[in-house]
């Protein structure tokens, strides 16, 4: 664990018990509780507000998200899927351009956010609860899918299931494309258990993977067609590629 067990208000999380044996799931279930209280307040990471104002990378930071969105902009055509959608940043973007977009999340208080925020936008999306791990559509039912900053969540051992499972819901040949955090000078991969801080004191534990290009190419390249990766003012990262039969 990369911070010392913290103090503050209760989680329910036994920090004692946390040692280099990850229990996957549990954390998973720790996440997917975090995230869902997180909703409320989820925007104030976008804008650099709150408890993620940091003066010296807020202007790098909203750049590369002001890329990342143009990015987007033309990405994908057809039946999009967005996996772990959020807040529904994303997903109102994705669904500017008439794309039929399909926004996945498991948590009902950020679906409720990404429906607000689609009705601000006045832009349309189906919104499905459901885990990222087992996506509940058909084989080759969907033209592309993207996940923005999801990737990192996913503990080592689920890449390659949840990956296959991308695979398995894209049509052969279908875009996909991954925006995540990454940190400057890194090439490979790099694992944090981090603890992270809502407005209400509360303190959560959060797996963060962060990848370099030639760690993110290495766990793609199976899945992977026409790959291309880049870095985005050295805080993100972002893929494209298009599935493989």
């Amino acid at each position: 664990m990369s911070e010392n067990p913290p103090t503050g208000k209760s989680t329910g999380f036994d920090y004692e018990a946390w040692d280099a044996d990850i229990d996957n799931e549990t954390l998973k279930q720790s996440m997917q509780v975090y995230y869902d209280q997180r909703a409320s307040e989820y925007v104030d990471w976008f804008l650099r507000t709150g408890l993620y104002d940091r003066p010296e990378t807020n202007e790098p930071f909203l750049s590369g998200i002001r890329q990342l969105e143009e990015e987007l902009a033309g990405f994908g055509e057809g039946r999009i899927l967005e996996v772990a959608c959020g807040i529904g940043w994303w997903t109102s973007l994705l669904a500017q351009s008439g794309r039929e977009v399909i926004a996945l999340d498991y948590g009902p208080r950020m679906l409720a956010e990404c429906r607000k925020r689609l009705d601000l936008n006045e832009t349309r999306a189906a919104l499905v609860r459901a885990s990222a791990y087992t996506l509940p559509f058909a084989d080759n039912s969907v033209d592309g899918c993207f996940f923005g900053f999801f990737f990192s969540h996913v503990p080592h051992e689920d890449v390659a299931p949840f990956l296959s499972e991308v695979r398995r819901v894209v049509r052969p040949g279908g875009r996909v494309c991954i925006f995540d955090s990454s940190l400057p000078s890194l090439d490979e991969v790099e694992t944090e258990i981090q603890t992270r801080p809502l407005r209400d004191g509360s303190l959560h534990p959060a797996l963060k993977v962060y990848y370099g290009a030639k760690g993110l190419a290495r766990v793609l390249e199976p899945f992977a067609e026409q790959l291309t990766i880049k870095k985005v003012e050295g805080l993100f990262i972002a893929a494209h590629y298009r599935s493989r039969v």
